[in-house]
């Protein structure tokens, strides 16, 4: 459920294919993430 809460830069990059290499679905599910959209795109480097 807490992917739906992701920042929509963030899904556009993963979209793309612009996201960091050791960003992964493992991390996104188990990971924290931060609630903050400009925390999630600070962290994830969007």
């Amino acid at each position: 459920m807490k992917l739906a809460f992701l920042s929509p830069k963030l899904i556009a990059a993963i979209l793309e294919g612009r996201q960091r290499a050791d960003l992964s679905v493992n991390s996104l599910i188990h990971g924290e993430i931060p609630a903050s959209w400009a925390e999630q795109e600070r962290r994830f480097g969007v």
